[in-house]
């Protein structure tokens, strides 16, 4: 399999929020391709350190690749994002060893699972209903369809996809796999586009919003989001840095209103409860993008693909002390 031309999303507008410096220590935590990574590695020379963490075996053996000339300043792990805390404990960098000084999360797919036929992402080219971020672990898309009901799939289409007629898509979807002999990612394309309106040209595709829909609650992608944003600052030492760039509106909302909870006092009582003025404490972080940076009409230009792309950095202050 050929390696897919990998360009990161908003590389300088990330690190001028993380601000890397010379030793400091990060953690990538949705490394992918090494693109990022590999950028802070550059900054925080000569002696910098990095915690790279991705769900994709296959991503992890491209940026192994491309980071190896950072020798030991780079260490490769396979999980989870939900499993950051875990991961960086693991390796003697959770919050009681100091934590890191910046952390960078990508939500976007990566080039090699798009470009790969064979991962079932994308309809540009055929391939299996797979469409999982970790081949190795759980059901492919084709699995999952089968056993979803048409009710829970126009749910799913809905909630993920904001999918147009979604009961009519699903319906479609269901009669497919029950007929088709074989079930690939250009019939599945086919189907969805047959139910919807033509586009008009220049339009994206008919079946974008389907395929999205159905990678986002196969890949428990929202819920990956939301146990990491319960936890992350439990990996971060005092003044470190957070950057997340998120693809979609749901991720966006996540972050914005965890972000915005943080930079509060007491973060992390119900937002009811009344507090006396010793009990208030002081805010655990500071939001440092008010609104999300985006990607410039260039960037856009050279890689399509970061036209959704949305910015939001933090700074964290520390647990809350009592005033």
């Amino acid at each position: 399999m050929t390696t897919p031309a990998h360009i990161p999303v908003l590389v300088p507008e990330c690190l001028e929020l993380l601000q890397p410096r010379v030793g400091g220590v990060y953690c990538d935590a949705t490394v992918g391709l090494g693109g990022h990574a590999e950028a802070l590695l550059e900054a925080s020379g000569p002696d910098g350190r990095l915690v790279g963490i991705d769900r994709d075996r296959a991503a992890l053996g491209v940026a192994r690749k491309r980071l190896a000339r950072f020798g030991d300043r780079v260490t490769l792990r396979h999980g989870d994002l939900a499993e950051v805390v875990e991961i960086l404990d693991a390796v003697g960098l959770d919050e009681s060893a100091g934590g890191v000084d910046g952390l960078l999360v990508d939500l976007g797919v990566s080039s090699l699972q798009l470009d790969s036929p064979e991962r079932g992402f994308s309809f540009q080219r055929s391939g299996p209903l797979d469409m999982r971020m970790d081949p190795d672990s759980g059901e492919p898309a084709s699995a999952f369809l089968e056993s979803i009901t048409e009710e829970d799939l126009t749910r799913v289409l809905r909630s993920y996809g904001d999918q147009p007629r979604a009961r009519r898509v699903a319906r479609a979807i269901k009669r497919y796999l029950a007929e088709a002999a074989v079930s690939d990612t250009a019939g599945l394309a086919r189907v969805v586009a047959a139910v919807l309106p033509a586009r008009r040209p220049g339009a994206v595709h008919p079946a974008t919003r389907a395929f999205m829909a159905i990678r986002i609650a196969l890949n428990d992608e929202l819920g990956q989001v939301e146990r990491f944003l319960e936890r992350f600052v439990h990996v971060l030492a005092p003044g470190a840095r957070v950057a997340v760039i998120t693809f979609h509106s749901l991720e966006d909302r996540l972050v914005k209103r965890r972000f915005a909870r943080l930079s509060q006092v007491a973060p992390d009582a119900p937002a009811d409860l009344p507090l006396t003025e010793s009990q208030r404490g002081r805010p655990r972080a500071e939001v440092l993008t008010r609104k999300p940076v985006r990607p410039g009409a260039a960037e856009v230009a050279r890689n399509p693909r970061a036209r959704s792309a949305k910015l939001r950095g933090l700074r964290y202050l520390g647990a809350q002390v009592a005033a």
